[in-house]
């Protein structure tokens, strides 16, 4: 593991929980898709590692109580577009990385109360969309087959 993280276990307060590699992600909620190892430890020092391969559902993702994302179509040739519903209009930022967690577009959108964006990204593979509101982010993949 190159970098771990401590994870609450609010079930069993004697026991901790890391995990790894991050990559460029620091919150356990939106992990990049990958293989991940598991340590967890008890109050004596014991632990045990497990290994676990994270997946994403396509689809659309809940934007706090009051938004949706969803991306179409996925998979892409490469152009794809993103819907965003927001009950009432805020900043929107979109951020889009590559499998290693670079950046490779970043659009910011002022007091934006939703609608369809598109986006083209010209090299194949798996890519993570962010979308970050003063309500939240919600990470959704999107696979490009050009």
């Amino acid at each position: 593991m190159t970098e771990q993280q401590q994870l609450p276990l609010p079930t069993e307060p004697d026991l901790t929980a890391t995990y790894g590699p991050m990559g460029h992600n620091n919150d356990g909620d939106s992990l990049l898709p990958g293989n991940y190892s598991v340590l967890i430890t008890d109050m004596f020092g014991c632990s045990d590692t497990a290994n676990v391969n994270i997946t994403f559902s396509l689809g659309t993702n809940t934007l706090g109580a009051t938004g949706s994302v969803a991306l179409f179509p996925n998979p892409s040739n490469g152009t794809f577009t993103l819907s965003v519903n927001l009950a009432s209009a805020m900043d929107v930022d979109v951020e889009i990385l590559n499998a290693l967690g670079q950046r490779i577009q970043f659009e910011h959108f002022d007091t934006y109360a939703g609608g369809l964006l598109p986006f083209t990204i010209d090299a194949p593979g798996v890519y993570t969309v962010k979308v970050r509101t003063k309500d939240g982010i919600r990470v959704v993949p999107i696979m490009i087959n050009n």
